[in-house]
């Protein structure tokens, strides 16, 4: 597995997810332009990942851990709540990740 291709693609779609979020606040073009040319270089870097990957494992584990980061950061930089559900799901969702592995 070639973990710099996994990383680039979660830190692009935690970026574009966060400038989707700015560009719904506040209906500035420039984030949604910034959105959609990162999730254009997306799509190069899961061709790179499933050609040692499988595509369920690797989407799922990009995906995942995307989702964590994302769900983090809007806490920190959105003030979103942090449920106990939220919590419980990032757990389950590292699980996930080890499981898929394996």
């Amino acid at each position: 597995m070639n973990i710099i291709w996994f990383l680039i693609a979660i830190i692009l779609i935690i970026i574009s997810n966060t400038s989707l979020k700015y560009y719904s606040q506040k209906k500035e073009k420039g984030f949604l332009f910034i959105s959609t040319l990162l999730y254009i270089i997306l799509v190069y870097c899961y061709s790179k990942i499933y050609e040692k990957e499988n595509v369920s494992s690797g989407f799922i584990i990009v995906n995942v851990s995307a989702l964590i980061g994302i769900t983090i950061l809007g806490f920190f930089l959105f003030n979103e709540n942090m449920t106990n559900y939220k919590i419980a799901g990032i757990i389950l969702s590292i699980v996930s990740i080890y499981l898929m592995r394996i």
